[in-house]
């Protein structure tokens, strides 16, 4: 019985794995394809602005942070316990306060808008489409507020294959509203907002379905609204708040610091070379939450050697791709760069590009373990570390802007400093607390962390020799010589980052994902 207990977790988990890689695949492919056509529509200065609105979000999201980031964890653990009078108040005071959150965040949002163009450097002629934009971008924030609110049930119930489905569905929903705004209007940057408005919209029907269907137990009323059990959150939440500030710090003004600093011109081509680093991170996230449910799991019920297992997994699971995902960018990028975005400055933008993802050989693999400070709930000493990064990295920045040395390579050097104190602080301080935070050895992951990395490395030498090899400079080419790294990459993968039982865990859970769709066949 407990075996059979442990093969449907394992199912559940390749399922949601195979749906998140799924849901990247065509989400990201959507955006490939989407971001030549909207610089070439728009241009590079334009284009940028629609990441700087969503850097203003991002930086609205930090006032959000002490209550949404840990809205998962408090529900989810009082959900798994049958404490459901608990949960209800948890949910309840979550998504209360959310509303208040959205009234209080209105007036500084209408506030930057009217006076946008004191605020960044805006070409005179897109400064009215620029504030739609921004408004639309914000208005989208308050709606995905009440959208986190119920998601959590996704999250209870170890769904994040229905999630990754939902996400997929409004990604193309949003990709074809703004291709036919485009062809019936022509090209104009408000058309992204209204798109991502229409699809965000969409997500939050579904959620408000897939809660009410998938934890009955859970009641939207206000008589559960307790203000304690929302003190009770914020203050536990309020380190996330602190690690947000450091990350923003960190990477999230480099766009507004190229505006100020250098020209829109510079902040669009920066966008631009961020394209792929956004994919890594992206990729990292969404499979390390795979794995988030179980651990949350194991930690609810006291299991800490299976916990730090499913660590384990996750970290090596998430380097498993997106270490070829890096590699491919490494290795092919001046080829696909050429293909794709061109007139562009091809070689500014890759080697931003080089410098922004280079810090994934280690960021694939330690991503998991940022879990554990939410699951834990022992946050503080990771914000306040993370702060200090951050902080470190805006006075270099400013230091080695201020010399005057880098003309023409500032966005090089906006985005290298990040990365650079990213990797320094991923191989010392975060494993350690991690593991102590789970009161373990604290070189428990350094062994998954060093072969995460030397897998990179061996993919981006052979992926470069291949590619010395083919020499792509064709679309088709282009294709055969990615599809080639990519199978390599599995193959090396599979060899040098999975143990015997992992590798039964994939071949198993794939085989009865077989099974099953030969048994529906024959129905």
């Amino acid at each position: 019985m407990k075996n059979e207990k442990e093969r449907k977790k394992n199912y559940r988990m390749i399922i949601n794995l195979l749906s998140c890689l799924v849901s990247f695949v065509i989400t990201m492919g959507i955006s490939f394809l989407l971001t030549p056509y909207i610089t070439q529509k728009l241009g590079a200065e334009a284009y940028g602005f629609v990441s700087l609105a969503n850097n203003f979000v991002n930086y609205a999201s930090i006032a959000t942070l002490a209550i949404n980031s840990m809205a998962a964890r408090f529900v989810s653990v009082s959900y798994h316990q049958k404490d459901y009078n608990e949960a209800n108040k948890y949910f309840n005071s979550i998504l209360f306060t959310n509303f208040f959150l959205i009234l209080i965040l209105f007036v500084p949002s209408l506030l930057i808008i009217c006076f946008l163009q004191r605020i960044v450097t805006i070409t005179s002629t897109l400064i009215l489409f620029v504030k739609i934009l921004f408004a639309l971008i914000f208005l989208n924030f308050f709606m995905g507020l009440i959208n986190s609110s119920f998601s959590v049930s996704l999250f209870i119930k170890n769904r994040v294959d229905l999630t990754n489905l939902k996400n997929m569905e409004s990604n193309v929903l949003k990709a074809l509203i703004m291709l036919v705004l485009f062809y019936l209007f022509g090209a104009n940057i408000i058309f992204v907002g209204i798109a991502s408005l229409i699809a965000t919209t969409y997500l939050l029907i579904y959620n408000l379905k897939y809660f009410i269907k998938l934890t009955p137990e859970i009641k939207i009323n206000k008589i559960y609204f307790d203000i304690k059990m929302t003190f009770k959150i914020f203050m536990s939440g309020i380190w996330n708040t602190v690690t947000k500030l450091g990350q923003v710090l960190s990477d999230g003004l480099d766009l507004l610091v190229c505006n100020w600093f250098v020209t829109p011109l510079a902040m669009g081509q920066l966008a631009i070379s961020k394209t792929f680093s956004t994919c890594i991170s992206t990729l990292t996230a969404n499979i390390s939450y795979v794995f988030q449910p179980n651990m949350t799991y194991y930690y609810a019920i006291g299991d800490k050697d299976k916990e730090i297992n499913e660590i384990k997994f996750s970290m090596k699971a998430t380097a498993f791709f997106s270490n070829i995902l890096l590699a491919g960018v490494i290795a092919l990028g001046i080829n696909l760069f050429n293909l794709w975005i061109p007139g562009q400055n091809i070689r500014i933008i890759y080697l931003s590009t080089f410098v922004t993802i280079i810090g994934g050989i280690v960021g694939s693999t330690i991503n998991s373990l940022f879990n554990i400070f939410t699951i834990t709930n022992k946050l503080k000493t990771n914000s306040l570390v993370t702060l200090s990064q951050g902080i470190l990295n805006i006075i270099l920045v400013f230091i080695l802007l201020s010399l005057n040395i880098f003309k023409g390579y500032e966005i090089v050097v906006i985005s290298g400093v990040s990365v650079f104190t990213s990797i320094i602080k991923n191989l010392t301080f975060t494993p350690i607390y991690a593991a102590k935070c789970l009161n373990t050895n604290i070189t428990v992951f350094y062994k998954t962390i060093f072969t995460g990395m030397i897998s990179a490395i061996i993919l981006i030498i052979t992926f470069a020799f291949i590619s010395n090899i083919i020499n792509p400079i064709t679309w088709p080419s282009l294709i055969i010589c990615a599809l080639i790294c990519g199978l390599f990459g599995i193959i090396i993968n599979y060899i040098i980052l999975l143990n015997h039982n992992e590798r039964e865990i994939f071949k198993n859970s794939i085989k009865s994902m077989l099974l099953r769709g030969d048994k529906n066949e024959a129905k």
